[in-house]
């Protein structure tokens, strides 16, 4: 099992054979792996963000059987209560399992995740428990409530380019169009680009993840679009979505809660 972690911030991580941390857009972070060595699509990170992370280990590390992807301040919460603090309504919520877990939400809303104690290495303990490889772990869905996923992500996503990635995906993976058509129509997704799966369907994700990316950037391209930072992260998000969803049939899946967790401030790690 590896738990890759993507950051572009120093950040410290207990020593465990099992992490790996990836730093992103070329930071200058000692003790980590750098997205712009090997085969890499670095230059891309103020569109692709942490997408150049997973890109890097797809293309340039032994795949372990099971493969986790967090970032450093959304990591992984096995236990079913967390706790939310809201500043601007000054309350606290608990068994907090269908809000919108992502920073947009959090930046709305002024709130962060509230948990006085994380541990990491209890959270790989568990999952290493699982021996079911073809098991899938997802983040619990985020509930837009009477908002569509479309409508929602609209903010930041023009509806013009919702046509282009559905005319990419028809062409390029016909079997996920109907799949990623009814998705962007639902009230909910998984979302923060964060997983856990096989080898098997970690390169069969990567595969579709990115070259429907690349496509859908090469037409934004000709077509002469002006893209705000991260809009391919966010296109990647709705992607993410649509192929969890259409694993989940032949796959027994395993929700966990996301902790956004600011504790980690300096490197110490082995990685190198």
């Amino acid at each position: 099992m590896k738990v890759v972690i993507i950051t572009h911030k120093a950040l410290r991580v207990p020593k465990d054979e099992r992490i790996l941390v990836v730093n992103v857009g070329s930071a200058e972070i000692p003790g980590t792996y750098r997205d712009d060595s090997g085969d890499n699509i670095s230059i891309k990170n103020n569109q692709y963000s942490e997408l150049t992370g997973i890109y890097w280990y797809w293309k340039n590390h032994n795949i372990s059987e099971r493969v986790f992807v967090l970032h450093y301040r959304r990591l992984i919460k096995l236990n079913p209560k967390i706790y939310i603090r809201l500043r601007d309504k000054g309350r606290i919520i608990s068994n907090f399992t269908k809000r919108l877990l992502n920073p947009l939400y959090f930046k709305a809303n002024l709130g962060y995740l509230y948990n006085e104690s994380y541990d990491l290495i209890k959270e790989l303990n568990c999952l290493e428990k699982d021996s079911d490889l073809h098991n899938l772990y997802l983040p619990n869905k985020v509930c837009l409530y009477n908002r569509r996923v479309k409508e929602f992500f609209s903010r930041i996503i023009p509806y013009k380019i919702f046509d282009i990635v559905e005319e990419v995906i028809s062409e390029k993976f016909p079997n996920l169009s109907s799949i990623f058509n009814e998705s962007i129509l639902a009230s909910e997704l998984y979302a923060g680009n964060i997983f856990g799966m096989n080898k098997k369907d970690f390169d069969s994700y990567c595969n579709f993840l990115f070259s429907s990316l690349f496509e859908i950037e090469k037409v934004l391209n000709d077509r002469n679009y002006i893209l705000p930072e991260r809009t391919m992260g966010y296109i990647a998000e709705l992607l993410s979505n649509c192929y969890f969803q259409s694993l989940e049939e032949n796959r027994k899946k395993r929700l966990f809660r996301v902790v956004f967790y600011e504790g980690y401030i300096e490197t110490q790690s082995n990685n190198k």
